[in-house]
């Protein structure tokens, strides 16, 4: 049984070498890797991200569904580059579910470039929601956070993300700090 997997594999992994697959090829086979579930697809999904955007979305989807290290690397570092709204919310999930603290600086970086242009509510809803659940005590998330709650600038609607990912933070003095700058206001608006 072993014998005839690898074997399937290995005749897969020809084809997609030798032949060059049309698009609806390249989803159907996509498919069949993400059913077999082995290093080998995950390998094949993992480059195809590299592909074109129909391609790319076609490889986040299914590799959501893996639970691997590189998987979940690979996914994060799209976050990087100008995908959709529904790829970005793909990842945000895989990284919910799988996550942790080693995504910490990634998806920061995702919010700070994010917040930099005029994005979806939505999108930016979801990382903060993230950040809030992979950054549980964490300083850096802290830190971040306290900065941007610090900000004179910043939307009432994106403040009030901030305060909803302190909430993760069990001590009640990174509240204290807010109401002992003034900023009252601010948690009284949030709840």
């Amino acid at each position: 049984m072993a014998e005839e997997k690898s074997f399937l594999q290995t005749i897969k992994l020809e084809i997609s070498r030798s032949f060059k697959l049309v698009p609806y090829e390249r989803l159907a086979f996509h498919k069949v890797l993400g059913i077999l579930k082995s290093d080998v697809g995950m390998s094949i999904l993992i480059k195809e991200l590299e592909r074109g955007p129909d391609i790319r979305h076609s490889a986040i989807s299914i590799l959501v569904n893996f639970d691997h290290p590189d998987v979940l690397s690979a996914l994060v570092s799209q976050l990087r580059n100008n995908i959709t709204d529904r790829e970005c919310i793909m990842i945000f999930e895989h990284v919910r579910r799988r996550g942790g603290t080693e995504n910490i600086k990634d998806i920061i970086t995702f919010i700070e470039n994010y917040l930099g242009h005029q994005g979806s509510r939505a999108i930016i809803t979801m990382a903060f929601d993230v950040l809030k659940i992979i950054g549980i005590e964490s300083d850096e998330v802290l830190n971040f956070l306290m900065t941007k709650i610090s900000a004179k600038r910043l939307d009432p609607q994106i403040r009030s993300l901030v305060i909803e990912s302190l909430s993760s933070f069990k001590s009640i003095s990174v509240f204290e700090k807010i109401y002992y700058q003034g900023n009252c206001a601010l948690i009284s608006t949030s709840a």
